[in-house]
């Protein structure tokens, strides 16, 4: 091969590099933006719903992925989007470790809360939580000791790339895109859990407000951080080492952007207009993530109807009257009663619907008080007429 030939096939091998880094900057700044745009349009929400309410468990994870993501990823964005002029292997080497696994701490703290709120969503039931954690601990371990393993071979070979100004390595370890895969399959064991309650409440039609919302961002949580851990199997699999970082950057900042949703939605629930709150009811760190669990429902008729039969956990049978009730079908009126202590009745105007909230206060910090009325029903039934 001719020289000219050399210096053509160089020129379009860099030509290739340049436009493949090109694209991994784009998508790399488009999550970030992502990410701060989701912070500024939030940030009224998290002062509410953060700051102003006492600090649990949720609350700190919340807070170190909220403002320690951005971070990781501002120096990630000022290497890779090219705008450093100069900076050592020995740097460059040394970000990889720390960028590695602070992406790690970050996406385990995610997995934390969706863990918890599953947790929360099967009634702190014991062999869940063995599920949960050995799940859990599996998918931490393998993930660190994976990246430790694959990092050490890269080290010495990280420099500093003055054309393309960033940090570069020409190739990474041969499977290192096996990483990701405890990750997701962490992930399908919290969306099948997710989905064996789902289905249960479902056919028991006992979803309730706060429980649909676990499961929605459940759901949604599960598709995008699929996608995003897949994004990233396929880049590192089978793609050139100049789009490594295609999807590294934009799914962190995604799944950053996520997780604070999962919280602030969750504690957002009680400013929805269509939801019923009472206020005696915990307050919100507390109820996040207690267990939840819709009371057992024997026999509750459509709007209009008469009659509202709510067996709660076999506890106590609470029956709510309208202005006319069906007594065994031989349609005598009464006046309305008023149930006992256990349920909160306002019969002043006509009745159309009922909401039954059964709820046992147990915190993800492993606090447990209940601040409800009555010894037996622990729980509200908000009855909207």
């Amino acid at each position: 091969m001719d020289h000219s030939a050399v210096i053509q096939h160089a020129a379009q091998d860099a030509s290739a590099a340049l436009i493949n880094l090109t694209t991994s900057r784009y998508m790399s700044v488009a999550g970030y933006c992502v990410l701060l745009y989701d912070h500024v349009t939030t940030f009224s929400d998290e002062v509410e719903l953060i700051w102003m309410k006492p600090i649990n468990t949720v609350s700190i994870l919340f807070l170190l992925n909220r403002y320690g993501a951005p971070l990781v990823l501002a120096v990630d964005v000022y290497d890779k989007g090219g705008m450093a002029k100069i900076l050592s292997g020995q740097f460059c080497a040394s970000w990889f470790w720390i960028e590695s696994y602070m992406q790690i701490m970050f996406h385990a703290m995610i997995h934390a809360i969706v863990a918890l709120r599953v947790r929360a969503i099967w009634g702190l039931k014991p062999f869940i939580n063995w599920i949960l954690g050995i799940s859990f601990v599996f998918y931490l371990s393998v993930t660190v000791t994976l990246t430790a393993l694959g990092n050490a071979p890269l080290t010495a070979r990280f420099y500093f790339n003055e054309l393309f100004h960033l940090c570069y390595v020409d190739k990474l370890t041969e499977w290192f895109y096996w990483v990701w895969v405890p990750s997701l399959l962490f992930e399908a064991v919290l969306f099948t859990l997710t989905i064996v309650k789902a289905i249960q409440y479902r056919r028991r039609n006992t979803l309730l407000p706060v429980t649909r919302i676990l499961y929605r961002d459940g759901i949604i949580y599960f598709v995008v951080i699929a996608l995003c851990t897949c994004f990233n199997i396929i880049a590192w699999s089978a793609l050139p080492s100049t789009l490594v970082t295609l999807a590294k950057y934009f799914g962190f900042a995604i799944i950053s952007t996520m997780g604070s949703k999962l919280v602030l939605n969750l504690r957002g629930i009680r400013r929805e207009d269509d939801v019923m709150v009472d206020p005696s009811l915990p307050s919100l760190p507390k109820f996040e993530l207690s267990r939840l669990e819709p009371s057992n429902t024997r026999h509750i008729e459509r709007p209009n109807s008469s009659a509202f039969d709510i067996d709660t956990n076999g506890r106590r049978l609470v029956r709510l009257n309208s202005y006319r009730e069906r007594n065994q079908g031989q349609g005598s009126s009464r006046t309305p009663r008023e149930p006992q202590n256990s349920v909160d009745w306002d019969s002043s105007v006509n009745g159309v619907q009922v909401h039954v909230d059964v709820h046992v206060d147990t915190d993800a910090d492993g606090d447990s008080s209940w601040d409800g009325k009555g010894e037996e029903f622990g729980g509200k039934a908000h009855v909207h007429w």
